[in-house]
């Protein structure tokens, strides 16, 4: 548990605050363990200072070191006395032999990185354990190449400079349902920005990179939601399948750097997280039942009118119709592509 905080005086009544898109509490010991009073179950094992080695333009700062304890909880023994270390190439191998799951996961070096105080770490033989770390989901098949990690560190800078009221899960929850019909305007596409701001959740457009296959993304800013677009391809049915699916994982409280989520060259083969969130989007766009009837009723010939007129019903665009249709293979992507309107005009990469 680490917990920041100034030597400033006139900052230390501040206790929470957002610093270029993180968050940091300025506690001290005194309030650090009036904190923990009111959580019998959390036991105070250790606590220290260390100084910022960054100390430069960021002026006098000092790190508040805690280490706590959950009674009943075995997780710090097994990071603290773990039956064996996996080594960075074992890690990296495929098939994995470190567990698919979420989890609490502990680093162990044997080559300090310089300027980084050790004294009081854990040791395991030659090894130093420098860094404990939070999954929250299972990990990827495939780590993240460099231009998609740039990609994510350009929504995480934009997103830090906006400003948005506290989120809320119950108005997004509301919200979320009612999207789909601003499809049906430009105008009301263009509003999207300002109602998800509404509810503390901040829209960003970032243009995609090449080789990057990233279509959008959900991550947090502490406890700020963001949402990323990158428009990689230029259609009604992407941006609104795309948008609806991060929103799925927002509502979660999950991060993800998705790629390759519409058209023919989707991934086929997706984790339990990625397909809860697929199912509530699609849930979202065009209730099942409804889509079901339709295709149903029309299939195998899908005429533009029927589409249209379904739309018109549905109160959603018509190219979304589409992009459901080809994604549940009704019809092939070649179909109804001039129903597939472009969204970019609307939309400039959020500065």
């Amino acid at each position: 548990m680490l917990a920041k905080f100034s030597k400033h005086p006139s900052r230390r009544m501040q206790l929470e605050r957002v610093e270029k898109g993180r968050f940091f509490n300025d506690l001290n010991e005194t309030l650090l363990r009036t904190a923990l009073a009111s959580h019998p179950q959390l036991e105070l094992l250790r606590v220290w200072n260390t100084e910022d080695v960054r100390n430069d333009c960021r002026g006098s700062q000092s790190w508040l070191n805690a280490i706590v304890h959950r009674c009943g909880s075995t997780i710090c023994d097994d990071l603290l006395d773990p039956e064996r270390l996996w080594s960075r190439q074992e890690v990296l191998s495929r098939p994995s032999p470190i567990s698919r799951a979420p989890g609490v996961y502990a680093w162990y070096f044997r080559n300090l990185p310089p300027q980084i105080p050790t004294t009081g770490c854990t040791s395991m033989g030659e090894f130093r354990l420098l860094y404990v770390g939070i999954s929250p989901s299972a990990p990827r098949d495939e780590p993240h190449t460099a231009a998609q990690i740039a990609w994510a560190c350009r929504v995480r800078n934009v997103a830090g400079s906006m400003t948005s009221p506290k989120y809320s899960k119950t108005g997004l929850s509301t919200l979320v349902g009612k999207l789909p019909k601003r499809s049906r305007s430009d105008q009301e596409t263009l509003g999207i920005p300002a109602a998800l701001s509404l509810v503390g959740v901040r829209l960003v457009i970032v243009g995609h990179l090449s080789g990057t296959r990233i279509d959008g993304g959900a991550l947090w800013l502490a406890e700020v939601p963001v949402v990323a677009l990158s428009l990689r391809y230029d259609r009604v049915d992407w941006f609104w399948f795309t948008l609806m699916h991060e929103l799925a994982h927002i509502l979660e409280h999950e991060g993800s750097l998705d790629t390759r989520l519409v058209g023919n060259d989707a991934d086929q083969h997706v984790s339990q997280v990625e397909e809860r969130a697929d199912k509530r989007a699609t849930e979202w766009l065009v209730p099942p039942h409804d889509l079901q009837a339709f295709a149903d009723r029309n299939r195998p010939y899908f005429s533009r009118s029927a589409i249209e007129g379904f739309a018109d019903r549905m109160n959603i665009h018509p190219g979304i119709v589409v992009g459901q249709l080809q994604k549940r293979g009704d019809i092939p992507y070649s179909h109804h592509r001039n129903l597939l309107a472009g969204v970019r005009q609307l939309f400039t990469e959020t500065e």
